[in-house]
């Protein structure tokens, strides 16, 4: 039997400010303190506060923390995961529902400790993912959803389901094929070969500026750089390995000799296109990881997909309404300011 589920979205935003208070000036410890941090908006010169939202899949905000700018929201998931339960005040179950970011170690280990369902986009940090998205492409038991938006320009997905033990715990990852993603995976794995084209041009011409005392040698360094290198599997290229005479002074003194060296005329060649098909099919690709036993794997992605109802509250926070970049000269209020116009977004939200 189903049980009632109570869904929610999380995110966490840089809120900037610009200006430099006085010292003197700066706001007791139990208000947020602009600080320099990680600036999602790439605001690197300005101090920040960081926001976290907890909201409905509708958008309407049930939590809004103000913290400080250099806070981790490793530890604020943490937190509001602990705070959940209580938060809701209802008898059922958590669907919590977040970003990549909020996928770690620790956080994998309290969700299950708190009895918690979760769904979230697994990170790239995460090795399986690259592995569970090969054994996807080789599988043949793909379900095919279709749209799930009416619009007509919607895109289309497709779903392969496998389980997985992750750090400790079994977990179900879902992969999912984007119509929207292919496109853009292309344009993607294109920029990724340029730039490892330019280090294979790099690492060619240190290569051809050695020189080796024996033919052996040179061979050897030509076989480790093919075998260790990244960018081989991109690009092809030959080498023709070629003796010269060069003159060097005797060892303990004694004049000069002659002796035969060798070095490599490299010459990088065409791309490699089956890995570019490959990287572009991987790329087009992306994994969700879930626990929830009694949600579909249809239903785990449209969760997923309910997490820009959270992004959307930060849209109209940071756009319309206005709360960044903060222009406000007194540094106590600050932190009131971005709860006033959170309770604006609720208003908003509420209206619509």
């Amino acid at each position: 039997m189903t049980r009632k589920l109570a869904e929610v979205m999380t995110d966490f935003i840089s809120a900037n400010t610009e200006s430099s208070p006085d010292p003197s000036r700066l706001p007791p410890p139990a208000v947020a303190r602009p600080a320099y941090g990680h600036n999602k908006d790439g605001h690197k010169d300005c101090k920040q506060l960081v926001v976290g939202n907890v909201a409905r899949p509708d958008g309407i905000p049930i939590q809004v923390d103000v913290n400080d700018g250099n806070f981790d929201d490793t530890v604020w998931s943490h937190r509001t995961l602990r705070e959940l339960p209580g938060l809701l005040q209802a008898p059922a179950k958590v669907l919590f529902v977040a970003d990549c970011k909020a996928i770690q170690q620790k956080t994998l280990d309290l969700l299950y400790t708190e009895d918690i369902w979760f769904v979230s986009r697994l990170p790239n940090t995460f090795k399986v993912g690259r592995s569970v998205k090969l054994r996807a492409l080789a599988a043949a038991d793909w379900t095919a959803l279709g749209r799930l938006a009416n619009e007509p320009k919607s895109s289309t997905y497709d779903i392969w389901e496998t389980k997985e033990t992750i750090q400790d715990h079994t977990v179900r990852l879902i992969v999912v094929k984007s119509s929207a993603l292919v496109n853009k995976a292309r344009a993607k794995v294109l920029a990724r070969q340029a730039t490892l084209g330019v280090r294979w041009d790099r690492e060619a011409k240190h290569l051809h500026r050695k020189f080796f005392h024996c033919e052996v040698d040179a061979q050897k360094a030509w076989t480790e750089w093919q075998t260790t290198s990244a960018a081989w599997k991109w690009w092809t290229g030959t080498g023709e390995l070629k003796s010269v005479e060069r003159r060097h002074r005797r060892e303990g003194g004694g004049g000069l000799e002659t002796v035969t060296e060798w070095y490599w005329e490299i010459t990088r060649g065409v791309g490699n296109s089956e890995t570019v098909k490959q990287e572009t099919l991987l790329e087009s690709l992306f994994v969700l990881i879930a626990n929830a036993p009694e949600h579909s794997a249809k239903d785990a992605l449209m969760a997923y997909k309910r997490q820009t109802a959270v992004e959307q509250d930060h849209h109209i926070l940071k756009g319309p309404l206005g709360v960044a970049p903060l222009l406000l000269k007194d540094p106590d209020k600050i932190t009131p300011d971005v709860y006033l116009v959170s309770m604006a977004v609720l208003i908003w939200q509420v209206m619509q």
